[in-house]
C-alpha cells in the first residue's frame, strides 16, 4: 500500500514538470471553479493525506447491497440466477449513498 501511495504522489509530482499533462490537469479547476468536486484536482499533498483505515472505511461504506446493481445478460436460466444470487447473498445491505449537491460557482448567461 505505501508503495502504491508512493508511486502516486510521484506521478503527481510528475505532471507539474509536464506543461501539456499539467494543462490538462488543471483545467478543470479553471472550468468548474475550485468549490467545485470536479475543480480540486488531486495533487501529492492530499494524496499523503489518506490514510490506509480511511480506504477501508469508504470501501465498508460504499460496497454495500444498496449502492450495487448487478445486470445478468443473455440466455439465463435458473441454475445461472441461482449462482448469482449465490455470489451476493453474503453482502449487507449497508444504507445508500446520499449524493450531496454541488455549489455551482458559474452563472446563468443573462
Amino acid at each position: 500500500m505505501k508503495k502504491l501511495l508512493a508511486r502516486r504522489i510521484d506521478g503527481s509530482k510528475a505532471i507539474k514538470d509536464n506543461p501539456q499533462a499539467a494543462a490538462n490537469e488543471y483545467f478543470r479547476t479553471f472550468y468548474f471553479g475550485a468549490s467545485h468536486p470536479y475543480g480540486r484536482p488531486i495533487d501529492e499533498i492530499s494524496q499523503a493525506r489518506i490514510t490506509r483505515d480511511e480506504i477501508a472505511a469508504y470501501h465498508k461504506r460504499m460496497y454495500v447491497g444498496r449502492n450495487m446493481i448487478v445486470l445478468v445478460a443473455g440466455d439465463v436460466d435458473e441454475k445461472a440466477g441461482a449462482m448469482v444470487r449465490k455470489a451476493f447473498e453474503g453482502i449487507g445491505a449497508g444504507s445508500a449513498y446520499q449524493w450531496r449537491q454541488a455549489k455551482l460557482s458559474c452563472r446563468p448567461s443573462p
